[in-house]
């Protein structure tokens, strides 16, 4: 974090238009993890750089028609996604298709703060360049401070104690008005940050520093919802004291806080006044509770990551915005992983469970996806299917299929909204226990509820161990399934299933927020108390 990446690609594409080149610039963190946010969100950029007005032409629907745009931009095109981690869900898309689908005039540069996952080597191989950046050295730091007004004595002190790190840097050159001083121990780069940001907050005036804290509870801090937080500062003149701050930008989804420093933010109102928090996190989600109500589909995923930043479930949040390192790739299974698949569920389930995997298998080999290690081997698997396709003769062979279709047929969903089947997700390690593999199939699970709102609105799982099962998905909405218990090969498999409600995700994301604020049902604590 703050190493630069951002700053070198505007450098770049700044470059590349000087030499010719086409440059489609695109922030990762504002686009839906999905092919048609994505879609969308390339269209728009290259609607702007053609200077066309918004619905001019109609939008791309495929890889083939956005590789065709792209390419007539120019005799060299240049695509940049920028913050390239916040777009994992989408990892496998753009590797498979997008990326293959690219004409020959058109190249793809990505930064990102994980390295990619093995698979981008495996597929590409010397097409695939990959540039790690350092600190700067101490000359480029010495220019960078400067730029900032530091020189002499104070400038190599500055750049000894933060390594170089270019954030540090602007950091440190900010604070020495709170600290003329300023010093910091020996420590590592992460650390150095997170103390100078402290040093500079102690420095900022008290109507800026209420602002800063405000902001830094929200994803993006736009004007309506800075004013449901602050009713008492006009939300043009909060937005005037956010803007000159050395740690913030503007970008498309309005001013953009560094993430870094906002965690620091966050955590000091957190600690230090309590109630502050809460109420401005209480504030933010009414406003976006009514905003959401007519907030055009273009603009749902904007609302849905705003939503997500609100609620501190980890289940939720790193399922959503994961921040541990990507190691597996999640794509469809192919015919080859046959054998490692069944060899996966023959280590943890009994023979009568895997035939009924191998029926799903036989009947249905699309709906299983696998989670690939950094040698291409499975590492688990999973098989999620719309309720809908499942032939009627493999629900009746199928003890906990049949539970579900039963329980769909007594209370079935309004027309037009659909069903999802989440039938087998085992690991090589540990079965139906959580591991990395598991988690990254989770995170593909999650794109696909982005992909079908607002239309999805119940899925269906099953579970051996109940009450771990629950521990982890009861807080998310999940039940046991009454009645559903079905025993297959000695083991007795229940029956989950989450209805999301005639908001689908967005009202599901909604309602947890409010459960974890406790908006709507205050009966279970008294916060004034």
């Amino acid at each position: 974090a703050g190493i630069g990446k951002s700053a070198l690609l505007a450098a770049f594409a700044e470059d590349a238009r000087a030499h010719g080149a086409a440059v489609v610039s695109l922030d990762c963190g504002g686009i839906e993890p999905t092919e048609r946010g994505f879609l969308a969100a390339l269209d728009r950029a290259i609607g702007a750089l053609r200077a066309e007005p918004p619905g001019a032409t109609r939008p791309m629907a495929t890889v083939a028609e956005a590789a065709a745009a792209l390419s007539a931009l120019g005799d060299r095109v240049v695509l940049v996604l920028d913050t390239y981690e916040q777009l994992r869900l989408l990892d496998t898309w753009l590797r498979q298709e997008l990326v293959p689908g690219l004409r020959d005039n058109t190249r793809l540069a990505l930064a990102g703060r994980e390295p990619l996952v093995a698979a981008w080597i495996s597929d590409f191989g010397d097409l695939l360049a990959t540039v790690p950046l350092a600190n700067l050295a101490a000359a480029d730091a010495g220019a960078l401070l400067r730029r900032e007004g530091l020189s002499g004595t104070d400038a190599a002190r500055v750049i000894r104690f933060t390594h170089g790190h270019p954030l540090a840097l602007r950091l440190a050159a900010s604070a020495r008005g709170a600290r003329p001083d300023l010093t910091v121990p020996d420590a590592a780069v992460a650390t150095v940050v997170t103390e100078l940001a402290r040093v500079y907050l102690s420095g900022l005036d008290q109507p800026t520093r209420a602002v800063l804290d405000a902001a830094c509870t929200l994803r993006r801090p736009t004007l309506s919802l800075l004013g449901a937080l602050l009713p008492d500062v006009p939300p043009h003149e909060a937005y005037d004291m956010l803007r000159p701050l050395p740690f913030v930008e503007f970008g498309p989804d309005g001013l953009v806080l560094h993430d870094t420093v906002r965690e620091v933010v966050a955590a000091l109102l957190r600690v230090n006044d309590p109630p502050a928090y809460r109420a401005h996190r209480i504030a933010a989600w009414r406003q976006l509770r009514r905003e959401l109500r007519t907030a055009p589909p273009a603009d749902l995923w904007r609302y849905t990551a705003d939503l997500l930043y609100l609620i501190e479930n980890p289940a939720v949040r790193e399922a959503f915005f994961p921040t541990a390192s990507q190691r597996y790739a999640v794509e469809p299974a192919r015919p080859a992983d046959e054998a490692q698949i069944t060899a996966i569920a023959r280590a943890h389930q009994p023979a009568g469970a895997v035939a009924v995997m191998r029926s799903w298998w036989d009947t249905m080999p699309s709906a299983f996806r696998v989670a690939r290690d950094p040698g291409g081997s499975p590492a688990a698997f999973q098989c999620l299917c719309e309720a809908t396709s499942v032939p009627a003769r493999l629900l009746a062979e199928d003890p906990v299929a049949a539970t579900w279709r039963e329980h769909l047929r007594a209370n079935p969903v309004p027309r037009g909204q659909q069903v999802l089947f989440l039938r087998h997700m085992l690991a090589v390690d540990g079965g139906e226990v959580a591991t990395p593999a598991h988690a990254a199939l989770i995170l593909d699970l999650k794109r696909r509820y982005l992909e079908m709102r607002p239309r999805l609105r119940r899925i269906y799982s099953l579970a051996a161990d109940l009450p771990a099962a629950l521990s982890q998905l009861a807080p998310l909405g999940f039940a046991r399934l009454p009645d559903g218990a079905a025993e297959i090969g000695g083991t007795t498999y229940h029956a989950l299933y989450n209805d999301f409600g005639p908001a689908s995700i967005d009202g599901w994301l909604t309602d947890l927020a409010a459960r974890e604020m406790l908006i709507d049902n205050h009966a279970l604590l008294d916060p004034d108390r």
